[in-house]
């Protein structure tokens, strides 16, 4: 894709995780296949805090069949949710509420995988 908001595949639907604004090549956003760029951003809107928009896009993304027997992170007795799905999650914190260092953001991240995103699952 040559152009920053080109569909990686013509006629497919979904839209981007992330910034919008930078190259697929620059690993700041994702595309999510069925994503709803309209119901992204209206959880944008209801949500006021990284933690309440990661689990809204979480349970957009997820049906509760999956939610129910998957898990953010990697457990024994449960599947592995969709890494792609997840990543991009992170990625649209990223752009949406940018930390100060990536120590930050990392920090940031695996208190809100583990203790907000996990527990939706």
């Amino acid at each position: 894709c040559n152009s920053p908001n080109a569909v990686p595949f013509p006629g497919e639907k979904g839209c981007w995780l992330g910034d919008p604004n930078t190259h697929i090549n620059e690993g700041k956003k994702t595309w999510i296949v069925d994503g709803d760029e309209k119901k992204i951003a209206m959880m944008e809107s209801m949500s006021d805090t990284p933690a309440k928009l990661a689990v809204a896009i979480l349970t957009a993304l997820f049906s509760m069949e999956e939610l129910g027997g998957g898990c953010c992170t990697q457990a024994k007795d449960r599947n592995t949710m969709n890494p792609v799905y997840i990543r991009g999650i992170r990625m649209h914190l990223m752009y949406k509420y940018p930390e100060a260092s990536a120590a930050e953001e990392d920090k940031r991240w695996k208190k809100i995988l583990h203790i907000n995103m996990n527990s939706k699952c």
